[in-house]
């Protein structure tokens, strides 16, 4: 993750505002913490500043070898019902949706990311260093990076605000794209100045 955060910061603006969801907010709080004079706000999406259970690192693993077997469509159905709100699930356009994303990442892009979150730090010790206006959002039935772990981002940063998404757990971006796009508008900064 050190490695990822490095290159995203060499080819980014000298100052920015930094969104990330998911495995990108974990690369988000890697870069601001390379890099804390080059984000001007930062906002984070069903994330967490957690090291990765020393447990997961073969659940995540058998993941990638059970893609390979099974085609990336079986990686997100078999995770389905933990990865959206109960009202999603039955959902067929999002249900296609993600598993697209799933099969243009493909299989070697996820084995990648599975040792990028097996091997990243724990951020929480670095999160009161944090200084910019931050924004915390998470799906409200998020089950991937736990509530509690969200909230401890948002306690953890000073002046930190916290979001629940309704209707959404995980995929909150896709899953109420709306409200998603209403708590980063008023996170952007006006253009009115």
């Amino acid at each position: 993750m050190q490695d990822v955060a490095r290159k995203v910061l060499a080819d980014a603006p000298p100052e920015f505002l930094l969104a990330g969801f998911s495995l990108g907010g974990i690369c988000a709080l890697e870069m601001i913490a390379q890099a804390p004079n080059r984000i001007a706000k930062l906002a984070l999406i069903d994330t967490t500043a957690r090291p990765d259970p020393a447990a997961n690192a073969a659940i995540r693993r058998r993941a990638v070898v059970d893609a390979r077997t099974k085609g990336m469509d079986g990686y997100i159905l078999d995770a389905w019902a933990r990865l959206v709100a109960p009202s999603n699930v039955d959902n067929a356009e999002l249900r296609q949706a993600i598993i697209a994303m799933a099969r243009d990442c493909g299989a070697d892009r996820l084995e990648d990311q599975a040792e990028m979150a097996i091997h990243r730090f724990d951020s929480r010790v670095r999160l009161s260093d944090i200084r910019q206006e931050t924004l915390v959002l998470a799906g409200a039935h998020e089950q991937i990076c736990s509530l509690d772990a969200q909230q401890e981002l948002a306690d953890g940063i000073a002046g930190a605000q916290f979001q629940l998404i309704e209707n959404a757990g995980h995929f909150a971006p896709l899953e109420n794209p709306a409200a998603v796009a209403f708590y980063l508008r008023n996170w952007l900064p006006s253009s009115s100045a």
